[in-house]
């Protein structure tokens, strides 16, 4: 099976620069290694290998090729789902139950529209005053080590953020919240179908009603900037930057408890890295198509049919020149929403059950209409 292998630039023609400095004093030997820095940095990396969609990595190697023959998340188009089509809907129950994710097509944010939003965004994310309470994390996204900023957009109701507007002015942050509130009800509007086919097809009682701690919670937007990574010159730094990693991980093991599932979209074709039960997986991100990841709220209310899986983007090897956005949409039901779908299911019931009472009353009248009868 061939393996796609990106272009590497591990073989350059070009002789490394001497570590030596050519120049007498400190200063030109400090510039001489950070070009020797930059250069090591840029070659000496395993090249990137992408796998082709149609491969699959099963756990057992002994185990029948037949039955796991699908391995990448199914795409799945949002019309077709929406108007509860039956393959639609397999499709995602196989992607969820086995993977924990799957794709979805033609979900109405275009990429003009996405692409307005994130310029808009970038704003935030260059002003001296973010909205986010940290600063800038240095993380790892495969073999690459970058930066990801981030903020977080709660939807319409929320109090204007008077410092943030001042920074921006009040037309840009005018502007900046109405593109944030489209985004916000575009995607709520897609997670909200997807968690009434969710909720609607799964076999085993989420017992919602007793999921109090969870009912207040609300969906959140967040944005996500990756570009390439500082150094840090001292030891105070790299434990500064790993003290913040280890609390954002933390945090975002929190909001996986805390949402059912998220939405990714990405501007631009990227790939997106999911680690499931069966191995480490990778498949196609873009304006166009939303990778959805199951949580671990989901999980818990299904009783562990829906599988949680994290997932991370993988970042462009031109991310030194230009930035990689994404969007993430955690969803976390209404109160409203649980209300509505428990009071369906007890609905269901109590009409199955109105019709046995139906079919066995009609059935003693017969028999005693009958009984009359014959005596008369």
């Amino acid at each position: 099976m061939t393996i796609l292998r990106s272009h590497s630039r591990l073989y350059l023609r070009t002789p490394p620069p001497s570590p030596i400095s050519n120049a007498r004093g400190l200063k030109s030997a400090a510039v001489n290694d950070e070009i020797l820095a930059d250069y090591l940095e840029k070659t000496l990396q395993v090249p990137d290998l992408t796998l082709p969609e149609s491969y699959g990595l099963p756990n057992n190697k002994n185990e029948n090729n037949h039955s796991h023959r699908h391995h990448i998340p199914f795409e799945i188009n949002y019309s077709a789902l929406k108007s509860r089509d039956e393959d639609s809907i397999r499709q995602l129950f196989q992607s969820v139950t086995e993977l924990g994710v799957f794709r979805l097509t033609g979900h109405g944010v275009s990429a003009e529209e996405l692409r307005a939003t994130i310029s808009e965004a970038d704003l935030v994310f260059r002003s001296a005053i973010k909205k986010k309470k940290k600063p800038n994390l240095s993380i790892n996204l495969g073999s690459r080590k970058v930066i990801r900023e981030e903020f977080f957009w709660f939807g319409e109701g929320n109090e204007m953020d008077a410092t943030l507007a001042a920074q921006m002015g009040n037309e840009r942050y005018t502007l900046l919240s109405q593109k944030l509130d489209d985004i916000y009800d575009q995607l709520d509007a897609v997670a909200e179908n997807v968690g009434q086919i969710l909720f609607e097809n799964m076999n085993v009682e989420p017992e919602l009603e007793k999921r109090t701690d969870v009912q207040e919670r609300e969906s959140v937007l967040c944005y996500y900037k990756f570009s390439k990574t500082h150094r840090l010159n001292n030891d105070d730094g790299n434990e500064l930057q790993r003290q913040l990693f280890d609390e954002e991980e933390k945090k975002n093991g929190n909001l996986s408890k805390a949402h059912a599932f998220s939405l990714y979209l990405y501007v631009g074709d990227q790939k997106f890295h999911v680690h499931t039960e069966r191995g480490s997986l990778s498949c196609k991100a873009c304006s166009s198509t939303i990778v959805v990841t199951i949580k671990k709220q989901l999980e818990e209310w299904s009783h562990g049919r829906l599988k949680c899986v994290p997932g991370e983007p993988i970042v462009d090897r031109n991310i030194h020149v230009n930035p990689s956005y994404a969007i993430e949409f955690m969803y976390s039901p209404s109160s409203s929403f649980l209300s509505y779908n428990s009071n369906n299911r007890r609905m269901d019931y109590i009409s199955i059950f109105d019709q046995i009472l139906i079919v066995i009353t009609a059935a003693l009248l017969y028999s005693l209409i009958s009984y009359i009868s014959s005596k008369l």
